[in-house]
């Protein structure tokens, strides 16, 4: 539940060599029986401003000699070039000295054109680079049948979940794509990573390329840039929902040579730059990609303390700082209004008003911060809002659902998870469950404290879209503030 294995970087197309049988496979066109598997995907992210350079780096094996083919889509035309070598072996150099730590457009009309232009080819190592625009959609099957042609690999009448996809993307004017094919030949292999450099004035990762997967997994970004752009350690991040952000820290294009060694050209202009870990889980179901308005970042590291008291650093303007004479048993109360609910509260908790700002995300609230335990952990209650068009929790339902699954990280965990029940809340029918489970403190240290940790999680379906209340404490100091909680969820007022 919610710990969740596997990664991808794009659409991809996987196809056996020795044989001429087609069958779809998770988003994967694959030719015969082989069986395809990606152990690991890498990501670099490097950007000054106005280019971005994304370095993927992927280990893939297959039980026969195959090919694959994936898709990756891009906003602006991109150049393709092998990355540095060892460029990831240099990220993770500097991840170490730096100790970073995480915690738990739209195009239209008749076109011009040919459907899909060529603007790339190019073999680099052991990718076989090309790069397309897709003018139209309707000539895009047509376009990949005759690249597959002539590589003497099988044809299909149809690729609907890459069709789909594609579209989408063409719809939103993001109308290049780079197609990296690959041979392999049974034992797992680390394919020499690529390089690509692009023009955008916002950090971009491609997601929606990850919806013909299906199921769920993990996404892990290494991001370098003028600002730190997460100050949220755990919870809903711009965009991306249900991610870990690790700690900052300030670099150097001198560091960054192992990674990029023109990168004093590259970042010429840009005085500090900061490095950064964003790691997602969850379901491979996104409405829209991973962007971020560099300006939009703090220019300041964020990092952990090991007495836990990080919290009063990092959040700098977004929380406030933790008064020494806090009510320990929230006695008081104060009204929160926004214009998505109206509560009471604790009077004198700190409160994250980030989430309100969260357009992008389509999910609006409050996190509050409550006491600490003896292990170093703060008790928080969440209250969330999430629009109908969220990306990822789209219905009530699905969000239960992915809350109350049991994987098996959650066995080693060893999680438990109450049944769902349904009660009032504000007059309507809401539904109440309880996840059992452990936190380790401090989050990305190498011998953290196992505190176990209780969650009460109400789920509030509206007209449009639906609300989460989410209360979370050590198991130390739960019981004596969930009757906090409770005070909390029989006040709440939702707007909408």
């Amino acid at each position: 539940m919610r710990k969740i294995t596997g990664a991808i970087g794009g659409i991809i197309f996987a196809l056996a060599l020795s044989s001429h049988e087609l069958y779809a496979d998770m988003g994967r066109v694959v030719a015969g029986d082989a069986q395809l598997s990606e152990d690991a995907q890498k990501a670099i992210i490097l950007h000054n401003g106005t280019e971005e350079i994304l370095i993927l780096g992927t280990d893939m094996k297959s039980d026969k000699k195959t090919g694959f083919i994936r898709f990756i889509p891009f906003p602006t035309e991109p150049q393709v070039a092998l990355a540095p070598e060892k460029s990831f072996d240099a990220a993770q150099a500097l991840i170490k000295k730096y100790a970073l730590k995480t915690a738990a457009r739209s195009k239209s009309g008749v076109s011009m054109g040919p459907a899909v232009e060529l603007t790339f080819q190019q073999k680099l190592g052991a990718h076989d680079m090309t790069v397309i625009k897709v003018n139209d959609i309707a000539g895009f099957k047509t376009w990949v049948n005759d690249f597959f042609k002539k590589k003497s690999l099988p044809q299909k009448e149809s690729y609907p979940e890459v069709e789909t996809v594609v579209q989408d993307y063409v719809k939103r004017g993001i109308v290049y794509f780079a197609l990296d094919f690959v041979e392999l030949d049974g034992p797992a292999r680390s394919i020499e990573p690529l390089m690509y450099r692009f023009n955008d004035k916002e950090l971009y990762y491609p997601l929606v390329t990850s919806n013909t997967f299906g199921g769920n997994g993990t996404i892990n970004l290494i991001v370098v840039c003028p600002r730190t752009i997460g100050t949220m350690f755990e919870g809903s991040y711009p965009g991306l929902p249900m991610t870990e952000t690790s700690t900052s820290a300030r670099t150097s294009a001198e560091d960054l040579k192992g990674i990029l060694p023109d990168a004093a050209a590259f970042f010429k202009d840009q005085p500090r730059l900061y490095m950064q870990m964003i790691n997602y889980y969850g379901a491979y179901s996104f409405q829209r990609d991973f962007t971020f308005e560099i300006a939009a970042g703090v220019d300041y590291e964020v990092y952990f303390k090991e007495d836990m008291s990080f919290l009063d650093d990092v959040m700098g303007g977004l929380m406030d700082r933790l008064p020494e004479d806090m009510p320990v048993m929230g006695s008081e109360f104060e009204t929160f209004a926004s214009e998505y609910f109206t509560v009471e509260v604790p009077k004198g908790w700190p409160q994250n008003k980030a989430a309100l700002n969260e357009k992008a995300a389509k999910e609006y609230g409050v996190v509050l911060r409550g006491p600490q335990s003896n292990e170093g952990m703060y008790l928080t209650i969440e209250l969330i809002y999430y629009a109908p068009d969220h990306g990822m929790f789209t219905t009530h339902e699905k969000y239960i659902r992915l809350n109350t699954e049991i994987d098996d990280m959650s066995k080693v965990l060893g999680e438990t998870v109450t049944q769902v029940q349904t009660i009032a809340v504000s007059g309507r029918k809401a539904y109440q469950f309880e996840i059992r489970t452990v936190a380790f403190i401090p989050p990305g240290a190498v011998e953290p404290k196992k505190v176990p940790v209780l969650e009460r999680v109400v789920v509030l379906p509206v007209s449009e879209g639906f609300y989460v209340l989410r209360y979370k404490a050590p198991m130390g100091i739960s019981d004596a503030h969930i009757n906090i909680f409770k005070k909390m969820v029989e006040d709440f007022k939702p707007t909408k």
